[in-house]
């Protein structure tokens, strides 16, 4: 039972990890939502933080696997013997509630940014479009008037 027990402790410690991992991804999630609440909107701090997360979520995912595979080698003697780890069981049970609060938390925070990131990459395309057209204007202003140049050059020379 000594393996077993090392096992369960395992599952212990890879709970405790997801649940930091899951406070690391809140935390970078929240300072995305900053950044797209800044009047200044940078997309380069948005995706530093956008390849920072994405680490954070492959850790996590490869702890789930880890969790998962520990997992299946104590299920059974956890189920036969729930009494022998009742502290444990109840620590995994708050560590899993802990993880499960922090996922909802993380999900709400995500749509709140999204919506916020689609009002900025909106905002981005318009201001990308006016100066689009205020640069088509001008070039258009500028080639005009230089054609207004040589049509006033020829015609002073027909006069002449």
């Amino acid at each position: 039972m000594g393996e077993q027990q090392n096992y369960v402790q395992v599952l212990i410690e890879t709970l405790q990890r997801q649940a930091e991992t899951l406070a690391d991804i809140l935390k970078i999630t929240k300072e995305q939502g900053k950044i797209a609440d800044a009047p200044d909107f940078d997309e380069v701090m948005l995706e530093d933080s956008l390849n920072r997360k994405e680490i954070l979520i492959a850790r996590l995912n490869e702890l789930d696997d880890g969790f998962t595979s520990v997992y299946g080698r104590v299920r059974k003697e956890v189920k036969e013997h729930p009494e022998t780890y009742r502290e444990e069981l109840k620590q995994m049970q708050s560590l899993i509630k802990q993880c499960t609060d922090l996922g909802v938390e993380i999900k709400v925070a995500e749509e709140r940014n999204r919506e916020k990131l689609v009002r900025c990459f909106s905002d981005k395309h318009k201001q990308y479009s006016t100066q689009k057209t205020a640069a088509t204007v001008a070039s258009h202003y500028h080639q005009t008037m230089n054609y207004a140049k040589v049509a006033d050059s020829l015609f002073v020379d027909k006069k002449n």
